[in-house]
């Protein structure tokens, strides 16, 4: 009995190698790809197999090689029309600039300026947001105070937004370790701005940053309509619109919460009790930057 039994285990311990090494490898290849390289391959990693899982990992190369072809382009296509459109775009400033100086109609100017401004934010928006969706960054290798960077955007809100009252409760410092400050600064402004923006005349925005020793809670809460409960994941899309009659919310809450991701934070909407809008900044107040 003690023989068999010793051969049964042997035979058992050989077909699992046989089966698990290729699985792992494919696993490999899977994750490798999932990351950002979309030259991985599992083919090559089963060697000269001729068995269902070569097909299957044959199967693996052949979509994966398609579906990296279909990024790759499409980043192609992306730069090139962003390329495409600055151009244009900076001529029109320029004709903009000369038409200002020979005094033609100063209102039309004006809004011209303002749709070419508009067209170069939405093209560098789009940019960011490709990039964060694609390459999927880790954007932790800053140290700021969130304090100071909350007040600047502040400040820039209030100046632009002089009909609105805010409400600050901020502590006097907040360190904030592994982080970046481009990208929590233009995530916090689009959130802020937005707030603005859907806050009527003599309305009030009230940010509020709580800290505990291991998170910091950001809070933006606006007077707006607010949103109804089942589309408070649907703002986070790119060019959303809730109904034909509403504003679509664009580009700026969907790259905020992508950039609020890269920093290894997240962001949430929900509606506020006393009515609005409730957006929400979780982040961690130390994290690594690997």
């Amino acid at each position: 009995m003690v023989l068999p039994l010793i051969l049964l285990v042997i035979g058992c311990l050989l077909l699992y190698r046989h089966l698990m090494r290729p699985l792992n490898r494919l696993q490999q290849a899977t994750r490798r790809f999932s990351e950002g390289n979309y030259e991985a391959r599992a083919g090559v990693l089963l060697g000269s197999r001729r068995d269902e899982l070569a097909g299957l990992a044959a199967t693996f190369d052949s979509m994966a090689e398609r579906i990296g072809s279909l990024i790759i382009d499409q980043r192609q296509r992306l730069a090139e029309m962003s390329h495409e459109l600055r151009t244009p775009l900076a001529r029109i400033e320029m004709a903009v600039s000369l038409a200002e100086q020979s005094g033609a109609p100063t209102i039309l100017l004006r809004r011209i300026r303002q749709d070419c401004t508009a067209m170069r934010a939405l093209v560098e928006d789009s940019l960011t947001l490709s990039w964060l969706e694609t390459e999927r960054p880790r954007l932790r290798d800053e140290t700021l105070d969130l304090t100071d960077l909350l007040d600047s955007i502040i400040d820039d809100a209030r100046f632009e937004f002089p009909d609105r009252h805010i409400d600050t409760q901020l502590p006097v410092e907040a360190e904030l370790t592994g982080s970046c400050h481009r990208a929590l600064g233009q995530a916090i402004e689009n959130i802020v701005r937005n707030a603005l923006e859907h806050t009527p005349p003599d309305g009030t925005v009230s940010i509020h940053l709580n800290c505990d020793p291991q998170t910091y809670l950001l809070e933006v809460i606006d007077e707006g309509p607010g949103v109804p409960e089942q589309w408070l994941e649907r703002i986070f899309q790119p060019f959303e619109r809730l109904s034909s009659d509403r504003a679509g919310f664009g580009l700026g809450l969907a790259l905020a919460q992508r950039q609020v991701f890269a920093i290894g934070g997240c962001l949430t909407a929900r509606n506020n009790e006393q009515g609005g809008l409730c957006m929400t900044i979780r982040l961690p107040r130390e994290v690594s930057a690997a």
